[in-house]
């Protein structure tokens, strides 16, 4: 993976969230998980391991504190 997104989606009338990264050449959904919060972005950086580092791009909303868990993870 090179290019990530990461978003949230409320469910639940918007009570609920589930945070979500596509692979942005593929267009494919790779991962998602409930909540919406860096602890939950840290998650998906966990379950990738070494090979987040092959990360050169990513988009995100500001939601949750998503920037944080990037620049924290990918290089």
């Amino acid at each position: 993976m090179v290019a990530i997104g990461c978003d949230e989606i409320s469910y639940c009338r918007g009570e609920c969230y589930l945070t979500s990264v596509v692979d942005h050449p593929t267009g494919a959904i790779v991962w998602c998980a409930v909540g919406r919060n860096v602890q939950t972005l840290q998650g998906f950086f966990d379950e990738l391991g070494e090979r987040k580092q092959s990360i050169r791009r990513s988009r995100s909303t500001m939601a949750g504190g998503y920037e944080k868990a990037i620049r924290e993870n990918a290089p």
